[in-house]
């Protein structure tokens, strides 16, 4: 590896580093053999010595889990190369991938960032004990300020222990010390959104939206957020986003499953994530199967989770399966005035005529109204319908802007 300064600032001496990051490789023949190992997990094995870089470590391990061609071999003995065969074998032998980095710390047990890397392994072999063990080994030997393993804590609360109180410690603990470390600042909105402090949670995911992103993680935040806010513009603008820039809703849990394993990658929100994607695409079973699985697991279930299956359940047409899911929604927050907008089609479509007219009445009242004008014009022409809803331009409502929210402080 080249010049470091890109992974400014190292919290280890350069020489440390280097045990890990210049590796010598050998490629004999070109046309079938790849060096994306060596430089990808070069980069994933220098970003644990900084305070940063968590979600590029997820998305790279995702990136190399498409690389078919053959890995190159090292060259000589020692740290760096272990690390590479640890790279190499992550994917198809995590197990022999915990062999291989085992190999590197007992050639220098002082070094903490090998522990960390080693829990990587053990999260993806579902040993949990063995994974926390490593971490607090190296949160031990770490230098002060360094809170790469504290993320880890993290991400164990929240992914395996669905404890977002002790989650949300460990974000607290690591932005007092990194306040603009983007991964960790993602999370601790998620977490406050998870557990209902939506006000909170407005401030961080406005940050992770307009940072250069590599994910999805915040999208189905803040779409929700607009559409609390009757803020169609913001809300259509994020969806033709994700559907430009992410148009794979699976990746986050894929890129989850193949670096912490089978739990991590079913964790409620992943899911609903993927349950918005799926929707912007259009695939309504996928939805009602990932909403689904989030109703079934029991942890985490709020209006967005029942709004989405009413949604999912509009298009395929199944008006009373979408009636009852909206109204689910509705009981869990009365204030989101957009549910009674989509349940009024659904009741209309059922010949509710009543129930529909009530439940536009409760829209035209609603200290958001000026904000649904355009959708209720449309509704009354009947050319607005759950099916064509995604579908509308942000800047049919440009200018539209409401002071009004309907999230719960």
């Amino acid at each position: 590896m080249g010049d470091l300064a890109q992974f400014q600032p190292l919290l280890f001496p350069e020489a440390k580093v280097r045990e890990i990051s210049d590796v010598r490789l050998r490629m004999t023949n070109e046309r079938q053999e790849t060096l994306a190992f060596g430089v990808v997990g070069t980069i994933n094995g220098i970003i644990p010595f900084t305070n940063y870089g968590t979600m590029e470590v997820v998305m790279n391990q995702d990136t190399l889990s498409t690389v078919s061609a053959t890995p190159t071999t090292t060259v000589g003995p020692g740290i760096s190369s272990a690390y590479y065969r640890f790279i190499v074998d992550w994917l198809p032998d995590p197990a022999a991938a915990v062999d291989d980095i085992t190999h590197a710390i007992e050639l220098d047990s002082g070094n903490p960032v090998l522990y960390e890397i080693r829990a990587f392994g053990h999260y993806r072999n579902e040993n949990l004990n063995l994974a926390r063990e490593d971490v607090n080994t190296a949160l031990e030997l770490g230098p002060k300020g360094w809170t790469y393993p504290e993320q880890f804590l993290m991400n164990d609360a929240l992914y395996f222990q669905n404890d977002f109180a002790l989650a949300s410690q460990y974000a607290d603990t690591i932005l007092k010390q990194v306040p603009d470390e983007l991964y960790t600042l993602t999370v601790r909105s998620l977490l406050n959104y998870l557990q209902g402090n939506y006000a909170a949670a407005r401030e961080g995911i406005r940050i992770a939206l307009e940072s250069p992103v590599h994910t999805n993680l915040p999208y189905a935040i803040g779409i929700s957020f607009a559409l609390r806010d009757a803020d169609f513009e913001d809300a259509l603008s994020l969806v033709e986003t994700m559907r430009t820039l992410f148009p794979d809703p699976k990746r986050t849990e894929r890129s989850l499953l193949v670096t912490f394993g089978q739990a991590a990658s079913q964790f409620a929100y992943v899911r609903l994530n993927s349950a918005l994607g799926n929707a912007i695409l259009g695939r309504w079973q996928t939805v009602l199967d990932d909403v689904q699985q989030i109703i079934e697991a029991g942890t985490y279930i709020n209006a967005d989770v029942h709004y989405l299956r009413g949604f999912a359940e509009c298009n395929l047409k199944d008006y009373a399966s979408a009636e009852e899911a909206y109204t689910k929604a509705i009981e869990l927050e009365p204030n989101f005035t957009l549910l009674y907008f989509l349940r009024a089609e659904v009741r209309r479509n059922q010949g509710n005529i009543l129930g529909a007219g009530q439940d536009l009445a409760q829209v035209i009242g609603a200290d958001q109204s000026a904000s649904f004008q355009v959708l209720l014009n449309a509704a009354a022409q009947r050319t607005i319908t759950c099916e064509n809803f995604l579908q509308l331009k942000p800047e049919d409502f440009a200018g539209i802007k409401n002071t009004a929210t309907a999230t719960p402080q």
